[in-house]
């Protein structure tokens, strides 16, 4: 009898693990990497009757001559706020995580509006978080910490709801000004730099979606990719995989230069 009573004790144990283990929100990541971008709008994109921006204006690549330490993410818009374009990355593997905080190290331009972050939810509303609005902390070597909270009205905008998920996660510079980020963390993860494989292997079999060149391009397909690699073994280091317009392949977040959403046009 104490054996069965013994036996049920332990079974009613496990079910409630179990069940403690199926409500606990899921994770969808554990490693997030970052995908430099440039968007440079037609004409009507940021607005009615907006310009078209300005073509070579924005920089999004990885920097391996400065950071916190090297590599680091340089961002740049060297033409006014008000054109219509923008310097950013994507963050990768974020989709379906509770988001509890986001963090950089900042050097160079810190704005009210940029950089920043864009954080879609899965109530699909979007929550900006300006560099500017951040609590800052001096690291006595030319970089700022910025650490952000998602529920904190002075450095959330809006704050986000209980209970959604990230849907993605998007570094935004469209203000005037040049600045490099470092050590860029979600969820206490700091992202490293970019993915650099040993040999042109890497990019068979689909695996050039994956990669990136030293300046954080992606490739426009697996020839491209074994190119690349292969001239970096015969000691070619110019850090150019064909792609000179520094955009990566991306070339479709948009920003409207007011509100800072981005328009995908897939």
């Amino acid at each position: 009898m104490r054996n069965a009573i013994r036996s049920l004790s332990v079974g009613v144990t496990i079910l409630g693990l179990l069940a403690a283990f199926i409500a606990s929100p899921v994770t969808a990541a554990t490693t997030y990497s970052l995908t430099p971008f440039t968007f440079v709008g037609a004409a009507g994109d940021c607005g009615a009757g907006s310009p078209a921006g300005t073509p070579g204006g924005v920089v999004a690549r990885f920097d391996n001559t400065t950071g916190n330490p090297a590599p680091s993410l340089l961002l740049a818009k060297n033409v006014p706020t008000t054109d219509c374009s923008s310097a950013g990355a994507t963050v990768n593997g974020v989709s379906g995580i509770t988001l509890t905080e986001l963090n950089f190290d900042v050097m160079g331009y810190c704005g009210a509006g940029a950089p920043r972050f864009n954080v879609v939810t899965s109530d699909n509303v979007t929550h900006f978080f300006g560099c500017a609005s951040g609590t800052q902390t001096s690291l006595g070597n030319g970089w700022t910490h910025v650490v952000f909270s998602p529920t904190n009205p002075a450095q959330a905008f809006p704050v986000i709801a209980p209970g959604t998920t990230v849907k993605s996660i998007e570094l935004i510079q469209d203000e005037q000004g040049t600045t490099h980020l470092d050590n860029i963390s979600i969820n206490n993860q700091v992202i490293g730099g970019p993915a650099t494989p040993p040999s042109a292997n890497d990019c068979k079999k689909g695996g050039y979606t994956h990669l990136q060149d030293a300046n954080g391009n992606t490739f426009r397909n697996q020839g491209q990719c074994v190119s690349y690699f292969n001239h970096q073994n015969k000691g070619d280091d110019n850090g150019n995989n064909g792609d000179d317009t520094g955009n990566g392949g991306n070339g479709h977040h948009g920003d409207n230069g007011d509100n800072g959403q981005h328009d995908d046009n897939d």
